[in-house]
């Protein structure tokens, strides 16, 4: 707690000039009367013998305090990226914190359970500080978006061909990771070519009829497991492209045929720039001593993020996807700018609402 001496503006230059020493102290007397109410100015009177010296070093003796206190304080502040410390550690996922209660909130959120082991609330969709988040449904139900549902697989090879011109990771578009996740929400009978239905782009106010209702629960056969009711254990399995197929076959069951376009071309990037930076930041964010561990070295020169970790670390990459990477990237798709952000809410969003991440994106106008 420091202590400072708030003095009235003008007063000490004012001292200089004023000769009679009663009309100096009918001065003091008339501040007194002023400041009785108020804040306590050394017990609420000011010195007659007070003078611009005195008043200097105070002044100065102040101040050195306060900086000395502010300089003690940001001696004691530990950032999250401190690896010294980090005592607290995470017994289902092995991250570590550098205190009780970072721990706490870290398994309250991502694993709905506390260090003992004990079930807590799951992570509630509260509003933060910032602006207020779009509305997801009101996003999608716009004239020209809503419609559904749409076969995930539509415009695939597309989309592939159109992303990734000369490209020799994959052999064919049916090669790409997300595609092979994808095949199992799909109702084609060719999953690996054009066959089956294509959408004609038409909304269906209603929603899906009966028939295609039927059709999503009998394709539920294929599911790798219940995504309709996901479980802690499901969701530490889940890698990336396992759950950015989730996320398109939700978007598809509510978007017509043409702005699903849209967002698998979307997702798509956004699974390229992740790749690209994702082990950078899962390393600056786990405080991780890289040249202290060759495993995971070796796995950097050797697997794609995607392939080998969840979506924990997907929101961080955030402004580096919308302000440089898509941009980079501008001559090869058409998604406009505001598309661009309002589907990063949406997916990040997404990915915390299911427990995907315990990371919130919020932003900042």
């Amino acid at each position: 707690m420091s202590n400072s001496l708030n003095l009235p503006q003008g007063l000490i230059s004012q001292h200089n000039t004023i000769a009679n020493t009663d009309e100096l102290q009918k001065m003091m007397n008339q501040y007194q009367q002023k400041t009785a109410g108020g804040a306590n100015f050394n017990g609420g009177h000011i010195s007659q013998h007070y003078n611009q010296d005195q008043g200097s070093g105070l002044g100065q003796k102040n101040l050195s305090a306060d900086n000395n206190e502010s300089e003690d304080a940001k001696s004691k502040r530990r950032s999250k990226n401190d690896v010294d410390g980090r005592d607290f550690k995470c017994k289902y996922c092995d991250k570590t914190y550098l205190s009780y209660p970072a721990l706490y909130t870290h398994m309250k959120q991502k694993h709905s359970k506390g260090p003992d082991g004990e079930v807590r609330t799951p992570p509630t969709s509260g509003r933060g500080r910032g602006r207020p988040r779009k509305n997801s449904e009101e996003y999608f139900n716009a004239p020209e978006r809503k419609g559904g549902p749409t076969d995930v697989l539509n415009h695939f090879d597309q989309v592939y061909d159109q992303l990734f011109k000369g490209d020799k990771n994959y052999k064919t578009f049916s090669d790409y990771p997300i595609y092979k996740q994808l095949v199992q929400f799909s109702n084609k009978q060719d999953s690996k070519g054009h066959g089956g239905r294509q959408d004609d782009g038409v909304s269906n106010p209603n929603g899906a009829n009966e028939e295609e209702k039927l059709a999503n629960s009998g394709n539920q056969k294929k599911w790798q497991r219940n995504y309709e009711n996901l479980n802690d254990n499901d969701r530490q399995a889940m890698y990336v492209d396992e759950i950015f197929a989730l996320y398109l076959f939700k978007i598809s069951q509510k978007v017509n045929d043409a702005f699903y376009k849209i967002v698998l071309t979307y997702v798509i990037l956004f699974r390229e720039c992740l790749n690209e930076i994702g082990w950078q930041k899962k390393i600056e964010s786990e405080g991780i001593k890289i040249e202290e561990d060759e495993s995971l070295r070796h796995k950097i020169q050797t697997d794609q993020f995607c392939l080998v970790n969840n979506a924990e670390h997907a929101p961080e990459i955030c402004n580096e996807f919308v302000t440089v990477y898509m941009e980079q990237k501008r001559g090869s798709f058409e998604i406009t700018k505001p598309d661009q952000i309002d589907l990063t809410i949406n997916l990040c969003h997404w990915l915390f609402e299911n427990q995907f991440t315990c990371s919130k994106l919020t932003m900042i106008s």
